[in-house]
C-alpha cells in the first residue's frame, strides 16, 4: 500500500510538466491568486449592492457584468486549470473537458467584451452628455449586456458544440485548433474588441482635451462678465467672490455656510472614469495580447513546437486580468475605494453614514471660507434676493431642482469688503447677495 502511494506521488511529481519544486511553488501562488480574484470581484458586487451612490450610476451595470464574468473565471476555470497544470495531463474525461473549455472561452470572452462595452459607454457619456438620459441609458445598458453575453455564447458554446475540442489521447484538453475557428474566435473575442477600445479611448482623450479647453474659456468669460459689473454711485471696492451653499435642513447647518470659488470648476466624473478606463485597457492588453498571438500561431506550426511552459505562462497571464480589475477600481476609482476599505474591515453598518458625510464634504466643501482668487469688482446690492436660476447664471453652475422649487440648497454669490474701511458690522449681515 505504501509502495502504491509512493508510486502515485512520484508519478504526480514526475508527470509531464514541471519539476516538483516549481509545482509546489505554483500550488502556493496560484491558489492565492484565485482567492484574491474571487474576493476582489465579490467586493465589487457587494459595494454596488450596499452603496446607493454607486448603484445609481447607469454604467454600474457593466461593472457588475464584468465582475460576474471575472468571477466565472475564478470559480469555474482557474481551479480546473490549476489541477490540469499540476497533473500535467487531463484526467477528468471528455465530458468535463468540454464543460471546462466552454466555461473558459465563455467567461474570458465575456470579460473582454464587457471591457469593450464599458469603453464605448464612457465615450458616449463624455461626448453626448445631454443625450445620455436615464431612459435611454437603461435601454442602452440592456443592449450592452445582451450583446456581451450573447456574443460570448456565439463565440464559445455554439462553435465548440459543432467542431468539438482537442482531446488527443484523452490526456489533453484544449480548445479546437482548427485554423479557421481560431482565426474567427480570436478575431471576434480579442482583436476586434481591442481595435474598438483603442479607437474609442483615443476619441475619449481627444474629447477630454476639448472639454478642458472649453472649461478654461468659460472661466475666462465668467471673469470678464464679473469685471464689467457697475456699482453705480458708489466707489470701487475690492471684492472676493465665493459661492455660498446654505443648508436649510437644520439650525446648525444654517450657521455653517459652505463657500466655494465659482472659478474652480470641478473635473467631470466622466473624465475621471476615462482615466480608470485607460488603466484597465493597459492591463487588459498586457495580460491578453501574448496569449492571443500564440493562439493564432499555434495552428500554423507543428504540434509540440511551442513549449508548454510558454503556453501556460501566457494563459495564466490572461487569467491575471480578472484579478487586476478590482485592484484598479480600488486604486483609481474613489467611488469604490472607500466601500472596499469599509467592507474589508467588516464595517458595513458605518458605510452609509461615512459615505454621506464624504459626499456632503465633496459637494459643499469645508465649513471655512476658502477662495483662491480676489478680484477688483464694483459692489452691487439688489433689493431682493435672486432666484436659483439667477445665481446659476453668474456662477456657471446648474441649480438643483430643490433650489428652484423650495429654495433649498440655493447657490449664492457673496461679497466681502476688504478695504481699509473695515468690515460690515454692528448688526449688519456680512453676506450680501449679488
Amino acid at each position: 500500500m505504501e509502495e502504491n502511494h509512493s508510486a502515485i506521488t512520484t508519478a504526480a511529481m514526475d508527470s509531464p510538466g514541471y519539476p516538483w519544486e516549481v509545482k509546489l511553488t505554483l500550488l502556493v501562488v496560484l491558489p492565492l491568486l484565485i482567492l484574491w480574484t474571487v474576493v476582489g470581484n465579490l467586493l465589487v458586487c457587494v459595494a454596488v449592492c450596499l452603496v446607493p451612490r454607486i448603484r445609481s450610476q447607469p454604467y454600474t451595470v457593466l461593472y457588475v457584468s464584468l465582475a460576474v464574468a471575472d468571477l466565472f473565471v475564478a470559480v469555474l476555470v482557474m481551479p480546473m486549470a490549476l489541477l490540469y497544470l499540476w497533473a500535467g495531463t487531463w484526467r477528468f474525461g471528455r465530458t468535463l473537458c468540454d464543460v471546462f473549455v466552454c466555461a473558459d472561452v465563455l467567461s474570458c470572452t465575456a470579460s473582454i467584451l464587457n471591457l469593450c462595452a464599458i469603453s464605448v459607454d464612457r465615450y458616449q457619456a463624455i461626448t453626448n452628455p445631454l443625450r445620455y438620459s436615464q431612459r435611454r441609458v437603461d435601454k442602452l445598458m440592456a443592449a450592452y449586456i445582451g450583446v456581451v453575453w450573447g456574443g460570448a455564447v456565439c463565440i464559445s458554446i455554439i462553435p465548440i458544440a459543432i467542431i468539438g475540442n482537442e482531446h488527443g489521447n484523452d490526456d489533453a484538453c484544449a480548445v479546437s485548433q482548427n485554423l479557421y475557428y481560431q482565426v474567427w474566435a480570436t478575431l471576434m473575442s480579442f482583436y476586434l474588441p481591442l481595435a474598438v477600445m483603442i479607437f474609442v479611448y483615443f476619441k475619449i482623450l481627444r474629447a477630454a482635451r476639448i472639454i478642458v479647453r472649453q472649461e478654461r474659456r468659460a472661466q475666462g468669460h465668467l471673469a470678464q462678465r464679473a469685471a464689467v459689473l457697475q456699482r453705480g454711485s458708489h466707489g470701487s471696492q475690492e471684492l472676493q467672490l465665493c459661492t455660498v451653499v446654505t443648508q436649510h435642513e437644520t439650525p446648525a447647518a444654517k450657521q455653517r455656510p459652505r463657500l466655494r470659488c465659482p472659478w474652480s470648476l470641478s473635473v467631470p466624473r466622466e473624465k475621471k472614469a476615462s482615466v480608470t478606463l485607460g488603466i484597465i485597457m493597459t492591463a487588459f492588453i498586457v495580460c491578453w495580447l501574448p496569449f492571443f498571438i500564440l493562439a493564432v500561431l499555434r495552428p500554423m506550426v507543428p504540434r509540440g513546437s511551442i513549449p508548454d511552459s510558454v503556453s501556460d505562462v501566457f494563459l495564466w497571464l490572461g487569467y491575471c486580468n480578472s484579478s487586476l480589475n478590482p485592484v484598479i477600481y480600488a486604486t483609481f476609482n474613489k467611488d469604490f475605494r472607500r466601500p472596499f476599505r469599509e467592507i474589508l474591515c467588516l464595517r458595513c453598518r458605518s458605510l452609509k453614514p461615512l459615505l454621506r458625510q464624504e459626499q456632503y464634504q465633496e459637494q459643499y466643501g469645508n465649513s471655512q471660507v476658502s477662495c483662491s482668487q480676489a478680484i477688483q469688482l464694483p459692489l452691487v446690492v439688489y433689493p431682493t434676493e435672486p432666484t436659483g436660476e439667477d445665481s446659476s447664471i453668474l456662477t456657471g453652475m446648474s441649480p438643483s431642482p430643490g433650489a428652484r422649487s423650495t429654495g433649498r440648497d440655493t447657490t449664492w454669490l457673496t461679497a466681502e469688503r476688504t478695504t481699509s474701511g473695515g468690515h460690515w458690522g454692528n448688526g449688519v449681515n456680512h453676506e450680501s447677495t449679488l
